[in-house]
């Protein structure tokens, strides 16, 4: 590839992404709000459908906010009923946290609402557009994942 059709894909990326980000974001706010939990709360259902116990501090970790107010919002889902609490078995001294089952009800519900959004959007694809779609979002995926392991780069 030349230094212009370089220059020109990596100008792509950089004037693309943030009108992505803000799209998604504010998809994931509507959703949120009309499901009754924050946008953090989700990522945090997310986080627990994945890995099943975790504690606060690799919620914090994992999710990069502030274990503090990672402590917040577990406590307002353990009030909700959608987390579960539980000693780990290796260290009594940690507390480790699961989905319930309404929160495992409002994970499927929540994927279910931004699947349909999703889906609504690439009805109108054709299959060649959607194979591009899923090649570029694998190397999309793929650049983003060293950009973010990149120990030169600041923040990291």
């Amino acid at each position: 590839m030349s230094q212009l059709g370089f220059d020109e894909a990596m100008n792509q990326v950089l004037s693309t992404l943030p009108g992505v980000y803000r799209s998604i974001q504010g998809m994931r706010l509507k959703i949120a709000r009309e499901s009754g939990v924050s946008r953090n709360q989700m990522d945090i259902l997310s986080t627990l459908a994945v890995t099943p116990a975790m504690s606060v501090t690799a919620m914090a970790k994992a999710l990069v906010i502030a274990k503090p107010n990672v402590s917040l919002m577990v406590n307002e889902l353990l009030e909700k009923g959608f987390v579960e609490k539980a000693p780990d078995p290796r260290d009594g001294r940690v507390t480790l946290f699961r989905l319930s089952e309404a929160g495992v009800a409002t994970r499927a519900h929540l994927r279910a609402l931004i699947s349909s959004a999703f889906r609504t959007a690439l009805a109108d694809l054709t299959s060649r557009e959607l194979e591009a779609l899923k090649s570029g979002m694998a190397i999309l995926s793929d650049v983003v994942g060293k950009v973010v392991a990149n120990p030169d780069v600041e923040g990291n």
